[in-house]
């Protein structure tokens, strides 16, 4: 037995001899080699601002690009529906040889009302339907200004701006208007009053009237009656009458091309009997671009002074 206890003691003094010398050589290492700490490491990174972190790594710029790109580069100022406006003013058409033509200086307006009168009334020539709407509802009113139907109230509106008729006459009493009704008849009789306008009413249709012996004059208004065999009445104002006796108006009038327009044109040539609208709107074969005059016309005219 008391070998045994010696043999006891013996290892317990080598193992604590053991674990003396490994805990010195442990804190000899630490003494001399630092061991990094992981976990403080990855908690300073955790902790790093956002705005440092966007600093930190240039990719994150990516995301403000969008503000970098002005808007006009990509998107310009939307113009587009400008261009159809542009298109559809109503502009004038080339008029310099018109306005060199002599006019023929007989009637009650003299050369210089005639020159006035034909002026003004190319303010209303319009050569597109947008154009003749507006134009139609500048003086009709909005609602009322259909290139169809606007001959009454245009002829009005182009005797005013010529100075012959008053400014407190109202164009819109004339659309639609019929002489046949008798408040219509009134309207006329007023605006027409016989101490300044003569009248003259004839039966006899346009492509069959003697315009040598009773030309048409600057500042006549005309009351045109379908008969029949049209489809429509119409009203015009002629504009100008040339050295050659050739007469003119601005009025509204269906085209093959554009439909309805407000153009300058020529009535009749009574050199070229069959040029002009009176023929055009007696002929058959034009008739789907309108007929009228088939029952002659009315005029008033402005009495010489």
């Amino acid at each position: 037995m008391p070998s045994t206890f010696k043999d006891i003691g013996m290892g317990l003094a080598a193992g604590m001899g053991i674990g003396t010398l490994l805990f010195a050589g442990v804190f000899l290492i630490s003494e001399f080699a630092q061991i990094p700490d992981v976990q403080s490491v990855a908690a300073q990174e955790a902790i790093i601002p956002p705005q440092l972190e966007a600093q930190a790594n240039p990719a994150q710029t990516l995301f403000s690009t969008p503000t970098i790109f002005s808007v006009p580069e990509f998107f310009p100022t939307p113009t587009p529906t400008l261009i159809p406006l542009e298109k559809q003013s109503t502009t004038l058409p080339p008029t310099a040889t018109i306005i060199t033509e002599p006019l023929i200086l007989t009637g009650p307006l003299n050369g210089e009302e005639q020159a006035y009168l034909h002026l003004t009334s190319l303010y209303f020539v319009a050569p597109d339907y947008f154009a003749s709407k507006a134009i139609g509802e500048e003086i009709n009113g909005v609602g009322y200004g259909h290139p169809s139907n606007i001959c009454g109230p245009l002829s009005i509106a182009i005797l005013q701006r010529g100075n012959i008729l008053s400014k407190n006459i109202i164009p819109y009493d004339f659309w639609l208007l019929n002489p046949d009704n008798y408040e219509d008849r009134l309207i006329l009789k007023a605006t027409f009053p016989q101490e300044r306008f003569e009248s003259f009413r004839t039966k006899i249709a346009l492509d069959r009237f003697d315009w040598v012996s009773f030309p048409l004059l600057a500042g006549d208004f005309l009351y045109l009656y379908s008969g029949s065999r049209g489809n429509f009445e119409h009203m015009l104002t002629v504009t100008r009458v040339d050295d050659l006796g050739r007469a003119y108006t601005v009025t509204n009038h269906k085209t093959e091309e554009l439909g309805f327009v407000i153009t300058e044109e020529l009535l009749y040539d009574p050199k070229n009997p069959g040029e002009g609208l009176f023929y055009q709107w007696t002929a058959r074969e034009k008739a789907t671009l309108g007929a009228t005059g088939f029952e002659g016309f009315q005029l008033f005219r402005l009495r010489e002074k």
